[in-house]
């Protein structure tokens, strides 16, 4: 059995929450310059808006770091059979699962649309195009991207395991800095294009870098987050003064919220290179355990509330970012942790009887 690190279950769980808070604050961040989101345009406390939705976007990153910290650190991994077997099991499964009931859900919202507000039945193809790009629902295309970057897995071990530890290390801070300014200048059509995961390495293999030259300093760590809510910060305030012109990310060619911005890139690293200096010696391992499937619930149920809010005409109601954002935010968290306590003793008891009936 492999020994938990108290340090990486941490940032799971925070990173979990910052996706959280991804999607949340992202419904009061689109409302600065589009009145789809709310209904209506909402500047009210724009900065503190700016500031929720960028000091969360490490999430992606870190979750990335934190698979290459661990896999590419398994010797067994380097073997295709094994590797892939494990991961159709812990990945693949719950990603055709998740796939088909956000599926199932967008086909719905979009048959509702076209009921109660008279839209173009064209809509009810979205889902299906949605799903071709790896995107059933807007949070899994993280699902599609890993699913191309755990098939490099296994080589990326073995050729860790051809040129040494030390030219690995090189290796990695160069192919994280030439991969992150090909997916920041580039485009993609869809979430499981290899090439697309293939840039998203450079993160595997910087985690599994970092995790293996880390020592326990928490003074070092202190210090590296604060360097990076220093380029944090000064990255909200370039959103914000953009939000105040009316620019909306998708409005500009380069995304400065991506996970591959060069200053989203550098803070991610350092987040992750400083938690590795912390030695926390409490037990997080059941609720970092969640995460996974936190990540899997969390953006259905935002937005079942977010449309149960609007449906009752209560939009002008949550207008107050500053309270609404922590409250919504805490409130997804635990329902998200119900629903995959209940989701893990059911599927539990399903493979239970799957592994009988195959006598296995």
């Amino acid at each position: 059995m492999i020994k938990r690190e108290s340090n990486y279950d941490l940032l799971r769980i925070i990173s979990a929450v910052a996706v959280i808070i991804i999607h949340v604050s992202a419904t009061y961040f689109v409302a600065l310059t589009d009145e789809e989101s709310l209904g209506y345009i909402n500047f009210d406390h724009a900065f503190v808006v700016c500031l929720y939705n960028v000091f969360s976007r490490f999430a992606v990153p870190c979750f990335v770091m934190l698979s290459g910290a661990f896999l590419l650190d398994d010797e067994r991994n380097a073997d295709y059979g094994y590797f892939y077997k494990k991961s159709f099991k812990n990945v693949g499964i719950p990603t055709i699962i998740f796939s088909a009931l956000y599926f199932l859900f967008s086909i719905l919202k979009s048959a509702a649309k076209i009921y109660i507000k008279n839209d173009d039945i064209k809509i009810l193809a979205n889902p299906f195009k949605n799903l071709i790009k790896g995107e059933p629902f807007y949070h899994m295309w993280y699902l599609y991207m890993l699913i191309g970057v755990y098939i490099l897995i296994p080589v990326i071990i073995r050729l860790k395991n051809d040129i040494g530890e030390k030219k690995f290390e090189i290796v990695s801070c160069v192919f994280l800095i030439l991969a992150s300014l090909s997916l920041f200048t580039s485009s993609h059509k869809l979430h499981w294009d290899l090439g697309h995961s293939f840039c998203y390495c450079g993160y595997l293999m910087i985690g599994y870098t970092i995790r293996k030259r880390s020592s326990f300093n928490n003074i070092s760590g202190i210090c590296k987050l604060f360097c990076s809510a220093g380029i944090l910060i000064a990255l909200t305030f370039l959103r914000y003064r953009q939000a105040c012109n009316g620019i909306a990310d998708e409005d500009m060619k380069y995304s400065l919220i991506g996970p591959a911005c060069p200053l989203i890139v550098i803070a991610s690293v350092l987040i992750f290179s400083g938690l590795s200096n912390f030695n926390i010696k409490r037990d997080l391992g059941w609720l970092s355990s969640l995460t996974f499937l936190i990540y899997l619930f969390h953006a259905g149920i935002w937005d079942v509330l977010l449309l149960s809010i609007k449906l009752l005409g209560k939009q002008n109601i949550i207008a107050d970012s500053v309270i609404f954002i922590p409250l919504f935010t805490v409130t997804v968290l635990i329902i998200s942790i119900v629903c995959s306590v209940i989701y893990k003793k059911i599927w539990a008891k399903i493979e239970n009887k799957i592994y009988k009936a195959l006598k296995l």
